[in-house]
């Protein structure tokens, strides 16, 4: 394996909190590796998997040292031309646990997503601890919270009654990207996201305005809002943290992300009932900008003509 990706995984696995442990070995051939008991995860990466490489009977020696104590296991081969499904074969694990990868950033953003889909009990702990988990666990809380306050601004049809399911979902999902990027938040800071995070009355109001001009898309529209309200308070989230803010400034950054939203709502309020004007049909075949209606009424009643012969005949 090229000597920058090994001292760049070994740098990446150098754990943020003193509960985060990880031991990196870098294999020689007739080296002998004792697993330590507390890890979880043993995670074995080479460069080639071909059989005259020397360190792939170290691996696999490993790998079977992994299974034997009940370890879950993942392999890492950074030559391209080798298949997920030949890496899996060879190390005896589901195609899922094998990562085919050439460069440091694709073996690290293909672990984050390994380490968010088999471990997700833990992968809180993870993200605070090693930096390359963070943005993909940030990424995965607010796709899922998005997903659920739309589907839940379709559904529930008692006025009023989605509205403390998505803010209590926004504020889960805040403290969630917050404790991925190590920002637990204090007593203090958690009043000030609450308040912020339940101003979404207002997009609420607009949603309601909206629907009045448009009543038969009205379950479309709480959707859409709760929906995209959802994505743009998790990013601005997510950026501030990945920008280094603390908890401290979270609370207006996510304020002025609202009101944004909110300013936005209105315009397009603003706007619905000439849109609204525009989509308007004419009111029967009979009116005269409607080419359609000419069309018919020529078809139901043809015209005629007299031949020589006396006969009518069809034009």
């Amino acid at each position: 394996m090229p000597a920058q990706i090994v001292d760049d995984l070994t740098l990446a696995f150098v754990p943020h909190t003193p509960h985060g442990r990880a031991s990196v070995d870098v294999l020689m051939s007739s080296q002998e590796v004792k697993l330590v008991n507390s890890v979880d995860v043993v995670i074995v990466a080479l460069s080639t998997i071909a059989a005259d490489n020397p360190y792939v009977a170290t691996a696999l020696g490993i790998a079977e040292d992994a299974r034997d104590e009940g370890k879950q296991l993942v392999v890492v081969c950074t030559d391209t031309s080798v298949l997920r499904a030949t890496a899996a074969s060879i190390f005896g694990v589901s195609i899922l646990d094998a990562i085919v990868a050439s460069t440091t950033k694709e073996i690290l953003d293909s672990l984050a997503s390994w380490f968010a889909d088999t471990k997700s009990d833990l992968k809180l702990a993870f993200a605070a601890n090693f930096e390359w988990m963070r943005r993909h666990i940030a990424k995965e809380a607010i796709s899922a919270t998005a997903m659920q306050n739309g589907a839940i601004g379709v559904v529930v049809f008692i006025p009023g009654a989605d509205l403390p399911v998505m803010t209590l979902n926004q504020a889960k999902m805040i403290l969630q990207i917050a404790a991925a990027y190590g920002q637990p938040m204090n007593k203090e800071r958690i009043k000030e996201l609450a308040m912020v995070v339940g101003g979404g009355f207002a997009l609420r109001y607009v949603a309601r305005t909206a629907i009045g001009f448009v009543p038969v898309l009205g379950w479309a529209i709480k959707g859409v809002i709760g929906y995209t309200g959802t994505l743009a308070m998790g990013n601005a989230a997510l950026e501030y943290f990945e920008r280094g803010g603390s908890p401290e400034g979270l609370a207006a950054k996510l304020q002025e992300v609202r009101e944004g939203l909110v300013k936005n709502a209105e315009k397009g309020q603003k706007a619905l009932p000439a849109a609204r004007a525009k989509l308007r049909l004419p009111k029967g075949p009979s009116s005269s900008k409607n080419p359609l209606a000419k069309k018919e009424k020529a078809l139901k009643k043809p015209r005629t003509d007299k031949d020589k012969s006396g006969y009518h005949k069809l034009a």
